[in-house]
């Protein structure tokens, strides 16, 4: 397998993923296990990050636990769900959701579902793109890491959040289906379920920007194309089932993260029953 970016050797159950001679992946499928060469510490732990996530989410997939492109959160007793492209600012909306005494983080990037409409937390440190709105988040529940694409992110640890971090699955109740517009203030209109389940293909099925590195997701062979339809399969159910337990709105963003978030808690505390 050859792109701009890789390109891949196997042997036998190994495979070697040379990224253009900056990193070096050693990837055992029989035993599951790796090794990663590199002498930039920065593109090493990026590597290492996607590889071991990708992995995680895979065998997972087996197990009927999906992974979804968005952002979780708990309100109360039940799920809410945000589709939102990549880019589109899930991290700082997660940010300002948080503030709300009734919201819980499930995820800020990659939560789970599976085929009972329910939504598993999987929280990991939120990663703000160059930093907006962390300024007054204390230095020792961050580290900034480079992007390959210019900018940078802040990781900021969970520990800074506490007890805002949900433990426990919970049944969706909500889909946002997300888009940023140029409108002074946001909105949201109701929209069927179709036109929601085309977000979760985006987000679940497909898994557009899901940390799912191609160069260890695809294999060659029979079987592994078997399996990857086996996983997409099951992935359609899980979203079938979240689209039917949930109401699905189409969620229009301006760039008014306050108002945004205002919007959004104003709903939930107004429909909440």
């Amino acid at each position: 397998m050859h792109t701009p970016n890789f390109v891949c050797f196997e042997r036998g159950p190994v495979r070697y993923v040379d990224y253009q001679g900056k990193a070096l992946a050693v990837y055992d499928y029989e035993h599951e296990s790796g090794q990663i060469y590199c002498d930039d510490p920065q593109v090493a732990y990026e590597k290492l990050y996607l590889t071991v996530l990708s992995r995680i989410g895979e065998k997972l997939d087996y197990e009927g636990l999906h992974r979804v492109h968005s952002l979780g959160i708990a309100y109360r007793d039940f799920g809410c769900l945000f589709l939102i492209p990549q880019g589109g600012g899930k991290t700082t909306l997660a940010l300002s959701l948080l503030a709300t005494p009734e919201v819980k983080l499930l995820s800020e990037d990659t939560p789970f579902i599976n085929a009972r409409g329910e939504v598993f937390p999987f929280p990991f440190r939120l990663g703000v793109t160059n930093g907006e709105n962390a300024d007054s988040i204390p230095d020792r529940f961050k580290r900034v890491v480079g992007r390959k694409f210019g900018g940078y992110k802040v990781l900021v640890d969970l520990e800074f959040f506490g007890d805002k971090v949900a433990a426990t699955a919970v049944r969706n109740k909500y889909l946002f289906c997300g888009r940023w517009t140029t409108a002074p203030s946001p909105r949201m209109v109701a929209i069927g379920k179709a036109a929601a389940l085309r977000y979760l293909m985006r987000d679940c099925v497909f898994g557009l920007g899901l940390p799912q590195v191609i160069e260890f997701f695809l294999q060659s062979g029979l079987k592994s194309c078997v399996k990857k339809a086996f996983i997409a399969a099951s992935r359609l159910l899980a979203s079938l089932a979240v689209v039917s337990s949930s109401r699905s709105y189409q969620l229009y963003l301006c760039q008014d993260r306050a108002k945004n978030a205002e919007m959004i808690i104003s709903f939930l505390e107004t429909h909440h029953h």
